[in-house]
């Protein structure tokens, strides 16, 4: 008898555990955008990054990204295609243009601390150029925690970057959200010519998350009055 219900204890625990799994978040849901933030040496501008209608390239489906620098504007431009493999827990770019040829993957959810990771990456301040299309970053996972985002908890996951012989820093994923740089520069180096950060990310036109708040830029634009 004990060992029937010790049996039937251990069973209800693993569906009690099952039904506090957590889910998954996805990030590329059609209306999501994020506000990012360029730095310049003459320049600073908020750029607008929006997930827009589907589209299928080699039989698979993508995401357009479309990009414009006022919320409002009636002008978007194409900035490249994503898709996110739930179940792997991916989030993969592909740049435009013919000599695109593969996806990039920008995001790795499904990583564990010390894991050892390439990310490739768009050179986005070259990405007219196919020879300068892609390039490699080599990042360790640091750490692994969660954020409490508007009700859920999202994975949060920290990454120090490097060449493969220096470290040059660290940036942060968040799941369903995406990286502290911002959609498109999430694994990339930072740059001291066009250093980027996030700072809002908007779902169904709310906002629901905060990157960087400071001063003038806590209303998700950068203003310069």
């Amino acid at each position: 008898m004990r060992t029937k219900i010790f049996v039937f204890l251990i069973f209800g625990l693993a569906i009690l555990k099952n039904s506090y799994a957590h889910k998954y978040i996805t990030m590329l849901v059609e209306g999501n955008s994020w506000n990012v933030l360029h730095h310049g040496d003459d320049f600073n501008l908020t750029q607008v990054l929006k997930v827009s209608t589907d589209t299928v390239i080699n039989d698979t489906v993508y995401s357009k990204i479309i990009s414009a620098y006022d919320s409002l504007s009636a002008n978007w431009s194409l900035a490249g295609y994503m898709r996110e493999d739930i179940l792997a827990q991916k989030v993969y770019y592909r740049s435009v243009g013919s000599f695109s040829k593969s996806d990039s993957i920008f995001y790795n959810f499904n990583v564990k601390v010390n894991d050892s990771v390439i990310i490739s990456v768009v050179d986005l301040n070259h990405s007219n150029l196919p020879i300068h299309d892609y390039y490699y970053t080599y990042n360790k996972v640091d750490s692994i925690d969660s954020i409490y985002i508007e009700g859920v908890y999202h994975k949060r996951i920290f990454v120090n970057y490097t060449d493969g012989i220096f470290n040059w820093g660290q940036h942060v994923w968040i799941e369903g959200v995406g990286g502290s740089e911002g959609l498109l520069t999430s694994s990339l180096v930072s740059s001291t010519i066009d250093p980027t950060q996030l700072l809002c990310f908007f779902k169904n036109d709310s906002l629901t998350f905060k990157g960087y708040t400071s001063g003038k830029y806590s209303d998700c634009f950068y203003c310069s009055t």
